[in-house]
């Protein structure tokens, strides 16, 4: 059975966030995709296709951690820290959602590595 997941995206910037969209709409892990973006933004700005607003004041607050809960209704939740594009490597997502499923973790972590002048690099 195809597990699925929400994703909750801090977003600063709309164009960088629609890229990111793009991609991710296309994997079938995920249900939905929420951009956690300031109140007046998404009052004055439409959310990129396939995605939707999450009105926060602070992504990273109770008040955002309580509306994350509130909103996720796959079977899992992934949550972004940071407001900076992500791409997801071949089979990423379902590689992701199998771990998490087959170790019955509560939780996992993934660092952020990418690749500059052809080095592979970590980022903080």
């Amino acid at each position: 059975m195809l597990q699925k997941t929400d994703i909750f995206l801090p977003c600063d910037d709309v164009s960088v966030a629609q890229a990111t969209v793009d991609a991710w709409r296309k994997e079938p892990q995920i249900q939905h995709i929420y951009l956690m973006v300031a109140p007046q933004t998404a009052a004055q700005a439409q959310a990129p296709e396939g995605a939707q607003w999450m009105p926060v004041d602070a992504p990273l607050s109770t008040a955002a951690m309580k509306a994350v809960a509130e909103a996720a209704t796959a079977p899992y939740a992934m949550l972004a820290l940071k407001a900076s594009p992500i791409t997801l490597g071949l089979y990423a997502m379902a590689r992701w959602l199998r771990a998490v499923a087959e170790t019955d973790a509560a939780m996992v972590y993934a660092d952020h590595y990418s690749v500059e002048g052809g080095q592979v690099v970590k980022h903080p």
